[in-house]
């Protein structure tokens, strides 16, 4: 299934500073990464495979926002658990701070 609600699509555009051809492209990339990898995005579509990388401390994201409404996000690598990888802990980034509104272009 194709995500194609405004929130979904925002993130790609937000992504390349509304920038429609980067964006385009980014969901592509996207996609095709979706399309190769699928056993990333059943984990981090069902977080409770994921919850010995939630509670390792591998990825800490600042509660408050800066003025330009980003988060600090800091990951320690270190201690990503065996079975996953940087890219597990980049999609639960995005899954968990997907829910804060966005500004618009």
């Amino acid at each position: 299934m194709i995500r194609s609600d405004d929130a979904f699509l925002l993130r790609f555009l937000h992504a390349k500073k509304c920038n429609l051809d980067k964006a385009l492209k980014c969901l592509q990339n996207y996609h095709k990464i979706r399309h190769e990898m699928p056993e990333v995005f059943t984990k981090v579509n069902h977080p409770n495979l994921l919850k010995n990388v939630i509670a390792s401390g591998v990825l800490h994201i600042g509660v408050k926002q800066l003025k330009n409404g980003a988060r600090v996000v800091i990951y320690r690598t270190g201690l990503i658990p065996s079975d996953a990888s940087i890219l597990h802990i980049w999609l639960l980034c995005q899954r968990l701070d997907c829910s804060q509104k966005s500004t618009s272009c």
